[in-house]
């Protein structure tokens, strides 16, 4: 299996941070113990984003995501509060945030 794809599907896969591949983690960095991180096929990026960040993603931070070499992405964010208390009403409202992206061939340090 792929991380990008289960039978030639694209999938999108959402890990606690400290739970994902170390393949996945060299490339961004931890940001706490409510971190996700997650990898997302090229052709998902665009609605992947938008959900990340209106479901996974605290209003206050902004996603990082870094594109890979094999031109998919990985991304990282802190999950709400909301879905931290496990609030999932208030977690629903919580609003999109910035985003920042780079484009990278060599893991981050």
């Amino acid at each position: 299996m792929s991380l990008g794809s289960d039978n030639g599907t694209p999938v999108l896969r959402i890990w606690k941070y400290a739970d994902a591949p170390a393949e996945l983690r060299r490339y961004l960095p931890h940001l706490g113990t409510h971190a996700w991180i997650a990898h997302v096929p090229a052709e998902l990026m665009e609605q992947a984003l938008l959900d990340l960040l209106r479901f996974k993603s605290d209003p206050a931070e902004p996603v990082q995501s870094v594109r890979l070499p094999d031109g998919n992405f990985v991304c990282v964010g802190l999950m709400p509060i909301a879905v931290n208390d496990a609030n999932p009403a208030v977690a629903a409202a919580a609003k999109p945030s910035n985003t920042q992206s780079e484009e990278v061939t060599e893991p981050h340090s």
